[in-house]
């Protein structure tokens, strides 16, 4: 009984999106969250859990349309990513993708437990794939010299133009585009600070290539760059051109 009225509550939460049924996730939820999104992490639970300890008709249904909505790609907004480092699905979907090691892990075995218990064998496709995808990114999640990970694969920065005000700042990720700013003020955004000499900045540490800033200031002056999250072990390295100041960073 108290599983079958479980059961019926996540049903009445849950909404339909492409096909699939999600539980949405409300903007201002979280330090990541600044976009209504629905997580990978909850998606692969709800369709373990509904298949299993329910079992009957309506809510192997649901769990697999639970599991559906991990196929929907992310040039949707959703959380399925097909990119030049493989196959991921994300906990928070966001660009540039961010890989938080714990929801892709976690993600994975829940969606593997959907596989072995439903026989799906969409569900088995897409945790090899993605799988074989995550082997080939660990090693990017070793934060030397503190001998740690990282929590995920991007770092957020505070960059500083001492002499001149910044009239606008653009990160070009390789592979993944070019990020401006905008008006969320999240560390996982690019964004103004109240200082207008300073800017927020989220660069993408899964990529080989330095990401690339770009800066609009006034003046000639000088960058003063401040890594947060995990982003001691980063080189910096700046490059001023004569009409437009530019940065690499790795």
């Amino acid at each position: 009984m108290a599983i079958a009225a479980a059961t019926e509550s996540a049903l009445r939460r849950m909404d339909e999106h492409e096909g699939a049924l999600v539980f949405w996730y409300e903007a201002g939820i979280g330090a990541r969250l600044f976009e209504r999104h629905y997580s990978a992490l909850t998606q692969s639970y709800y369709a373990r859990l509904l298949w299993e300890a329910v079992g009957d008709g309506e809510a192997m249904a649901a769990a697999r349309r639970c599991f559906a909505a991990l196929a929907v790609p992310a040039e949707r907004g959703d959380v399925l990513f097909r990119d030049a480092n493989g196959v991921s699905i994300a906990e928070v979907p966001q660009r540039p993708n961010s890989y938080l090691l714990n929801g892709w892990l976690s993600a994975l075995v829940s969606a593997w437990d959907y596989y072995e218990c439903s026989g799906n064998a969409a569900a088995r496709e897409l945790v090899e794939s993605s799988a074989q995808s995550l082997a080939g990114l660990l090693h990017r999640y070793d934060a030397e010299p503190e001998k740690n990970n990282r929590y995920g694969l991007t770092c957020f920065t505070y960059l500083k133009t001492p002499a001149a005000r910044i009239e606008d700042a653009t990160v070009i990720v390789p592979g993944e585009g070019a990020f401006g700013l905008t008006g969320h003020g999240s560390h996982w955004a690019n964004h103004r600070m109240s200082d207008a000499r300073i800017v927020n900045l989220v660069f993408y540490l899964a990529s080989p290539e330095p990401n690339t800033v770009r800066l609009n200031v006034a003046r000639p002056t000088p960058v003063e760059l401040r890594l947060g999250h995990r982003g001691r072990g980063a080189t910096v390295e700046f490059r001023v051109a004569p009409s437009r100041p530019t940065g690499a960073v790795r």
